[in-house]
C-alpha cells in the first residue's frame, strides 16, 4: 500500500523544528513489511504541498497532540474532500485518550491508541480484507457503530524495533538553528504525576532498550548525518540509573564524540552519576522543577522536595552542566503569591534557561478526572486557544486566580527574565 505520515499544523513554531520521532518510527516498521512509506511535516510544508503529495495514497496517517488536535482534524476533512476513498488513521496523545470523541468526526476513519508500530502494520494488513475486528489497540467505525478493541500489549523488547527512518525526514531542516536528532533509550514512567499523561501514554512499566542497541544507534547518526550533538527524548533518562551508566560506559568505549542532552528527576541523580554523564559526553540538564511551593509540589504527586530541588541543581552547576529549568503557573489552590514564589523559587537556582507554562488539562491525566475536586474551570473553546499558543495563553481558572491574573504573572514574569537574561549577559 502506499502510506503517507503527516504531522500536522503547529501554529505556535518555535525558534527551531522537532522531528517527528514517532511517525519516524512507525515508517520503518511500516516500510520493513513491505509498504511504500512517504513523510510529511506541516513545520514547513504547506498544506498545499501536503494535499497534493498524499491525493494517490491508500492510507494517511496523522500524528496529534493536544495542541495540534484542531490543525490534525482540519487537514483529514481536506484530505477526504480530495479523495474521500483515502483511510485516515490518527494517533498520538490526544487521541489515544480522546478516541471515540475524535471518531465523531466522520473523516476520521480510525484511531490507533498508544504504541503504534505494530497496530499500524496490522492495520494496514487487516484493511485488505475489510476485517479490523482482530486488530488490538484501535478504535474505528463499523456501520455507523464506533467499535473499541482490546488494548494491545506494550512493545517488551524495545530492540525488536528498527531504528526510526531518518532517510524520510527532511534532515537539514531540523538540525540547524539549535534543533539537534532526538533519540529515546526507554518508554514508561513509574510516576503520577497528576499533571502528566507519560504513565497512562506509554506504560508505568520502564522498557528499556540495550545500551549497545543505543549506542548503536548514536554512532549510525554520527556517521550518515555527521552531526555531533543529540537530545535524550525520554521522560526521564536518568529512571534507572544502572541503565544510564551502561549507556555512558558504551559511549566511552567506543570513543564516540558526542554532546547530548536529557531529561532528569532530582531524585535519581548524584555527583558520581553526573560525573559519568559529563565524560560520556553530556552538557545539559533539563530538570522539572514546576513549583516553589512544597504544599503544590505534593499536590502534583511528584514525590520531591524543594530541598532536592536546589541541591541537585547546585551539584549539576558544579560540573559546569547547561541547566533549564521548567515551571507550571496556576495549580489548584494556588493563590498569586503562591505563583509568585515558584517563580522567584526557580530564579533563586540560577538556571541557564526557564521555561514557565500555563497549567493545562490534558487527556489521560488525573488533574483531568480531578479537575472539578480541585476547582478547575477551563475556558471556553480551550483546545482552539491551546493551538494558536501552546502553553503561553491561560486556559484554566482556579479558585484563586482568573484568567487576567494567570496573564499579568505571565508579562511580569517574562520582564524579569529579560532583565535576568540581560544581567547574565553582561
Amino acid at each position: 500500500m502506499k502510506v503517507c505520515l503527516v504531522n500536522p499544523p503547529w501554529l505556535a513554531r518555535g525558534s527551531f523544528y522537532l522531528a517527528p520521532l514517532g511517525l519516524a518510527y512507525l515508517a520503518a516498521v511500516v516500510r520493513d513489511d513491505g509498504h511504500d512509506v512517504s513523510i510529511f511535516d506541516s513545520q514547513f510544508q504547506s498544506r498545499e504541498i501536503i494535499l497534493h503529495s498524499v491525493t494517490h495514497a491508500d492510507v494517511v496517517g496523522i500524528t496529534c497532540m493536544t495542541c495540534n488536535f484542531g490543525g490534525a482534524a482540519k487537514l483529514a476533512e481536506d484530505i477526504k474532500r480530495s479523495n474521500p476513498d483515502t483511510v485516515i488513521v490518527m494517533g498520538g496523545p490526544h487521541v489515544t485518550f480522546g478516541d471515540t470523541d475524535a471518531l465523531k468526526n466522520p473523516c476520521i476513519d480510525i484511531v490507533v491508541r498508544h504504541e503504534g508500530e505494530y497496530t499500524m502494520v496490522e492495520v494496514l494488513r487487516a484493511l485488505g480484507t475489510g476485517d479490523l475486528s482482530d486488530v488490538r489497540g484501535i478504535t474505528y467505525r463499523e456501520n455507523g457503530a464506533i467499535k473499541r478493541n482490546e488494548e494491545r500489549p506494550f512493545i517488551a523488547d524495545l530492540d525488536t524495533l528498527p531504528f526510526p527512518a531518518r532517510d524520510l525526514l527532511k534532515t537539514e531542516k531540523y538540525y540547524t538553528g539549535g534543533g539537534m536528532p532526538r533519540i529515546i533509550s526507554g518508554r514508561g514512567c513509574p510516576h503520577k504525576c497528576i499533571f502528566c499523561a507519560a504513565s497512562s501514554m506509554w506504560g508505568r512499566t520502564v522498557r528499556l532498550r540495550s545500551p549497545g542497541n543505543v549506542v548503536d544507534e548514536l554512532e549510525h547518526i554520527i556517521e550518515t548525518y555527521k552531526i555531533g550533538m543529540v537530545g535524550f527524548d525520554d521522560d526521564t533518562f536518568t529512571i534507572v540509573p544502572h541503565h544510564t551508566i551502561g549507556i555512558c560506559e558504551e559511549i566511552r568505549e567506543r570513543g564516540l564524540d558526542i554532546k547530548w542532552g536529557c531529561n532528569v528527576r532530582v531524585d535519581t541523580i548524584n555527583e558520581d552519576m553526573i560525573k559519568i554523564m559529563k565524560k560520556a559526553g553530556c552538557f545539559s540538564f533539563f530538570v522539572g522543577v514546576e513549583s516553589g511551593n512544597q504544599k503544590t509540589l505534593d499536590l502534583m504527586n511528584k514525590k520531591i522536595t524543594l530541598q532536592q530541588i536546589r541541591r541537585a541543581v547546585n551539584l549539576a552547576k558544579e560540573h559546569s552542566m547547561e541547566i533549564i529549568l521548567t515551571g507550571i503557573l496556576g495549580f489548584p489552590n494556588e493563590t498569586y503569591e503562591d505563583v509568585q514564589k515558584t517563580i522567584d523559587f526557580m530564579i533563586s537556582l540560577d538556571g541557564d534557561r526557564y521555561l514557565f507554562n500555563f497549567l493545562m488539562i490534558y487527556p489521560g491525566t488525573e488533574l483531568e478526572k480531578r479537575q472539578k475536586e480541585l476547582g478547575l474551570n477551563p475556558v471556553d473553546n480551550v483546545w482552539e486557544k491551546v493551538e494558536k499558543a501552546p502553553f503561553q495563553i491561560p486556559t484554566v481558572e482556579t479558585e484563586h486566580l482568573r484568567i487576567s491574573d494567570l496573564s499579568r504573572l505571565y508579562i511580569q514574569t517574562n520582564l524579569k527574565l529579560d532583565r535576568l537574561y540581560k544581567n547574565k549577559r553582561i
